[in-house]
Order: C-alpha cells, then sequence, then structure tokens
C-alpha cells in the first residue's frame, strides 16, 4: 500500500482577511494530490505554532463536503511543518510538530477525480476552508 502526506501546517499568523465584527479570519485553499488506488492520503499537521516553531493548538476540524469514491477520517498525530519558502516561520520548515491530520481513503479499486471540502478552526478565531481534489491512480 502506498501513503502520500502532504504537509501543511496553517499557521493563524498568514491570515488574509478579517471581520472586524466576529472578529474572525477567514481563508479558502485547495489542497491537491495525487494516491495509488487502495492507497491513503494523510494531509496535516494543521496547528498553530508560535515563533519558537512549538505546536501551541491543534485546528479543530469539520468535513463540509465528503467525498464521493471515499473515506475521510480526522485523526491527532506527529508530522512536518512545511511553511513555503516566503512565511517568516520558513525556518520552522521540516520540524516534527503535534497537529490534527486529514486522512482520505479511496474506495477499493477505485481509479479517477474525487473532491472533498474541510473547515479548520484555529483558537485564536482563524477559519479556513480547504478543497482537496484528489486523482486516485
Amino acid at each position: 500500500m502506498r501513503v502520500a502526506l502532504f504537509a501543511a501546517a496553517f499557521v493563524s499568523a498568514i491570515s488574509v482577511s478579517a471581520s472586524a465584527e466576529a472578529k474572525t479570519y477567514r481563508t479558502s485553499h485547495t489542497m491537491s494530490g495525487v494516491v495509488e488506488a487502495n492507497g491513503r492520503m494523510f494531509a496535516g499537521p494543521f496547528t498553530t505554532i508560535d515563533s519558537h516553531c512549538r505546536s501551541t493548538t491543534t485546528a479543530a476540524i469539520t468535513i463540509l463536503q465528503r467525498p464521493r469514491h471515499g473515506a475521510v477520517r480526522l485523526t491527532l498525530g506527529n508530522g512536518e511543518i512545511e511553511m513555503g519558502g516566503r512565511s517568516k516561520l520558513s525556518r520552522c520548515n521540516d520540524l516534527q510538530t503535534r497537529g490534527s491530520f486529514v486522512v482520505y481513503t479511496p474506495h477499493r479499486n477505485f481509479r479517477g477525480t474525487d473532491t472533498f471540502r474541510v473547515l479548520l478552526r484555529f483558537e485564536d478565531g482563524e477559519h479556513r476552508t480547504v478543497t482537496f481534489p484528489v486523482i486516485v491512480k
């Protein structure tokens, strides 16, 4: 069985739009992935990290749209931080941290495309909607 891992430590410090009344930050992202038939895809850790690259809180995850050709489960675990080269916290890349994960498993012998969507809620009021288009080969 092949397992695909997509690192995605979303940090509240990079919010892009804010609602002053609700004090809630809302952003949307797409994280596409490829997984082998009868394999699994892990996305995460979804967490908030401090300036010392330590996890301070994990994201609460709600499944907004379930996949048509597979299943999604939520779990906690350890994984590597991947902030990208332009982030103020890119020095934290490749460090281990604790966070929430989304695990996608396609239906047995399914091949094709699938999509699911989740809402990440952070303690500071940030909300991120993440859409996962997945190709199962």
